[in-house]
């Protein structure tokens, strides 16, 4: 994207300098002080130049989406991309799924720290299709990247749809755990019993998880030390192995 953006600044600095070209000769052909030879190689250079600045704006719309190559701010975005205080994420929608709301905001979750998770603008649709999926592509915009998020970092990422409501309680993010590929809630059933329920299905929110189904709202939810009761499961489930 740098490369490009740089190849359509160039060209376009140089189609300004042969447009200015061409005009000073044409003001010069009515003086007769220039050929028409010179006028019309004038004219053929603006237009080379013309297509040249065409072509980048063009690999960037293929590559990056219309909507990328369109903005008039991309050289300063450009700038904190490269910096890594701004990032595009890529979102592939499965074939099949509804697709995102362009209005609102994604939620985005790294699978190095599940525990955080930031938002994103939304920027385009992806230009190409990925040949594994075979869904559309989303492009989204960070804000800024407290996520630290780099180049190919994989993220999980909860698009907005339109539909009708949902409705469930919310769960704090710290009482929600992941282990064996499924997310998990301690409850509390008796002064000093807990048992472990599965959420079949989350919805993130700015504060923590939306569960639909599953958790009732006067359910008293473990929110500090779930990590530590799931290690002591675990503990107890080897020692009865052994």
């Amino acid at each position: 994207l740098a490369a490009l953006v740089a190849e359509r600044a160039t060209a376009q600095g140089t189609l300004e300098a042969s447009e200015q070209e061409r005009t000073r000769l044409e003001a010069l052909q009515r003086q007769d002080n220039a050929s028409a030879r010179a006028v019309q190689a004038a004219e053929a250079a603006a237009v080379r130049d013309r297509w040249l600045v065409q072509s980048a704006s063009d690999r960037i719309a293929l590559g990056w989406g219309q909507a990328l190559a369109e903005r008039h701010d991309l050289p300063t975005l450009l700038e904190a991309l490269t910096a890594q205080t701004r990032e595009i994420v890529r979102i592939d929608v499965p074939a099949g799924e509804p697709l995102p709301d362009p209005t609102r905001p994604a939620r985005l979750v790294t699978l190095a720290d599940e525990a955080r998770s930031g938002s994103a603008e939304w920027l385009g649709w992806a230009p190409t299709t990925d040949p594994r999926l075979q869904g559309r592509g989303v492009l989204y915009l960070t804000a800024d990247n407290r996520l630290g998020l780099t180049v190919d970092s994989a993220v999980d990422a909860w698009l907005p749809v339109s539909g009708e409501p949902l409705s469930g309680v919310q769960a704090p993010r710290s009482a929600v755990l992941r282990y064996a590929a499924h997310y998990w809630v301690y409850v509390q059933t008796a002064p000093t019993v807990f048992e472990r329920i599965a959420l079949t299905t989350l919805h993130p929110m700015p504060d923590g998880w939306l569960v639909p189904s599953g958790l009732t709202a006067d359910a008293r939810v473990v929110t500090k030390g779930a990590q530590v009761l799931l290690s002591e499961e675990l503990k107890a489930q080897v020692r009865l192995g052994d």
